[in-house]
């Protein structure tokens, strides 16, 4: 159904892997916490010191890795999508043809979709 919706409205699904340790990176230094457990809903990175809580951590991790993933599978550069007219934004229904122009990197690690 997720699938559906994206390209109903134009955008795209990037699945990440299962095991991809999206909670146990920093998501400022990349440090990988091994020692991670479910129970522990937020930690401090032994490396850089920042305080992170679970699920936020994890959502900024996965929304940066998917755009990595994407830039990869679809050797294009992701913009930020609130900045509206944005290539590759059209109506659902829309004829598009393929986009031959590079848009700008959005190079923002923290920002949500």
């Amino acid at each position: 159904m997720v699938d559906y919706k994206c390209k109903w409205h134009g955008n795209h699904l990037v699945k990440i892997g299962r095991f991809y340790p999206s909670s146990k990176l920093c998501s400022n230094c990349d440090h990988k916490h091994v020692d991670l457990k479910i129970s522990d809903r937020e930690w401090t990175c032994p490396d850089c010191g920042t305080r992170h809580d679970r699920n936020k951590n994890a959502a900024t991790n996965l929304n940066v890795e998917g755009k990595r993933v994407l830039r990869e599978e679809r050797n294009v550069t992701i913009i930020n999508p609130s900045t509206g007219g944005a290539p590759g934004c059209h109506a659902p229904g829309d004829r598009v043809r393929p986009v031959t122009t590079r848009a700008v990197v959005d190079e923002g690690r923290t920002h949500a979709l």
